[in-house]
């Protein structure tokens, strides 16, 4: 059963130079999804704190992964092992 499962997610070897581009791309999509509450109001202070807009931190993390710049590993247990 899935309600059982705990996802663990670990972000190994991260490394991301940013770039800011004053261009602005015509080639946006709004992109709607559930994090988790905590997580997501730290993420949204530690950008503002860097003075980094969170959709250019996002796409900055979804590019590094789409290049490989960085592994993602997932362990699955189930019912406690």
């Amino acid at each position: 059963m899935l309600e059982n499962t705990i996802h663990i997610l670990t972000l190994t070897t991260l490394y991301v130079k940013i770039t800011i581009s004053k261009e602005v791309s015509d080639m946006k999509k709004a992109f709607n999804t559930s994090i988790d509450e905590e997580i997501l109001e730290q993420f949204r202070e530690k950008c503002k704190e860097q003075k980094i807009p969170i959709n250019v931190v996002l796409e900055r993390f979804m590019q590094g992964y789409i290049d490989e710049d960085f592994k993602l590993e997932m362990k699955y247990f189930h019912n406690g092992k």
